[in-house]
């Protein structure tokens, strides 16, 4: 009996890890905006959200961080599955954002994704 209980105890512990999802993939890139000669500027203190992608096609945020002096963000331990990252930032009158395609994570990888942002005028939209 003690010997089946502890196979059963071992079996149980085998489904549970294989089951465990896994936190180790990142997403990681630029966030850069046109100026007004069209050089791209690095989009530093832009807002970067990450959204899940679900089953019907819809989005859900998840989380949101700030792109660095150089435009850089990172989203470390990320899940497995299908993800869209969404970036804006607003200088005066102006609000730039862009965002990526969906991008599938393994649960073990990196992906690097940079976001071009376009504008968008509130000045003429009074």
């Amino acid at each position: 009996m003690k010997r089946l209980t502890t196979i059963i105890t071992c079996i149980s512990v085998v489904f549970f890890i294989a089951s465990c999802e896994k936190f180790d993939s990142q997403i990681k890139g630029k966030v850069t905006y046109p100026s007004e000669n069209n050089e791209e500027r690095v989009a530093s203190a832009a807002l970067v959200y990450k959204y899940k992608v679900l089953k019907n096609n819809k989005e859900e945020k998840i989380s949101s961080v700030l792109a660095d002096s150089n435009g850089l963000y990172v989203f470390d331990y990320v899940t497995a599955g299908e993800w869209k990252i969404v970036a804006e930032l607003t200088i005066g009158d102006t609000i730039y954002n862009g965002k990526s395609g969906v991008i599938s994570t393994s649960g073990d990888d990196t992906k690097e994704v940079n976001i071009r942002l376009d504008t968008y005028d509130v000045s003429n939209n009074e």
